[in-house]
């Protein structure tokens, strides 16, 4: 799986900003997950509804191009990133996050666990979620994948790099990502990984998720048990 931004250049011009931002809004990425943590933030989905009340003034087919490979106006955080992963590992589902498991009184007995709750339900073409499945694996597991540092043996892990570009006070810096989700075959976690400051999210972010992976499966950095 090769690295590729003129591909998916090219794929959004042929999509077309109103069916881009038309699935963005139906992952939820212009909205706060309600996760039971005070200050979240809602991402920004560029909508021409967006555009009339923030700008920019002229929409060019290079706002487009930018926004198919997750630049420009787009904007969401690295929970949001995390949700919409695991809406592609389980089939399309949103669940609320939550960081609270159970409340236990002094004596440590349950007073309250919250139950799995729903918040949408995606309608993914079953052929085209396979093929993004299987682009996600090889982004890892194939020759040229560039999330290859972040292959542990013994689970396949499927998931994506990337670069965000950030500019301000006259400075350029990157900050690496890598989302993904283990095992490919029976998915059970998904790790969302943000560093700020680094330049590749294949040779920062995707060896730190690695770490976490292992470690939520009980394999060594080695892949034994």
């Amino acid at each position: 799986m090769f690295s590729c931004n003129i591909f998916f250049y090219n794929t959004g011009l042929k999509t077309g900003r109103d069916q881009i931002t038309r699935m963005a809004e139906a992952f939820g990425l212009d909205e706060p997950s309600g996760i039971d943590l005070p200050g979240e933030r809602a991402g920004i989905v560029p909508t021409r509804e967006w555009q009339r009340l923030h700008g920019p003034a002229v929409w060019n087919p290079g706002d487009t191009v930018v926004m198919a490979i997750g630049q420009g106006y787009l904007l969401l955080t690295p929970l949001r990133s995390a949700l919409v992963m695991a809406a592609i590992a389980n089939g399309g589902t949103i669940y609320r996050p939550r960081v609270v498991r159970q409340v236990v009184s002094p004596l440590g007995d349950p007073v309250e666990r919250p139950t799995a709750e729903v918040v949408r339900t995606i309608p993914l073409n079953k052929e085209d979620l396979a093929v993004v499945r299987e682009g996600l694996r090889r982004v890892v597991n194939s020759k040229f994948g560039t999330g290859q540092k972040c292959r542990l043996e013994g689970v396949v892990i499927a998931g994506k790099t990337g670069t965000v570009q950030v500019t301000g006070g006259g400075t350029k810096r990157n900050h690496a990502w890598f989302v993904g989700y283990a095992p490919y075959e029976d998915p059970k976690i998904v790790v969302a990984m943000l560093l700020e400051g680094k330049e590749s999210g294949g040779f920062f972010a995707a060896p730190a998720a690695k770490n976490i992976f292992a470690a939520y499966l009980g394999l060594k950095d080695g892949g034994t048990k």
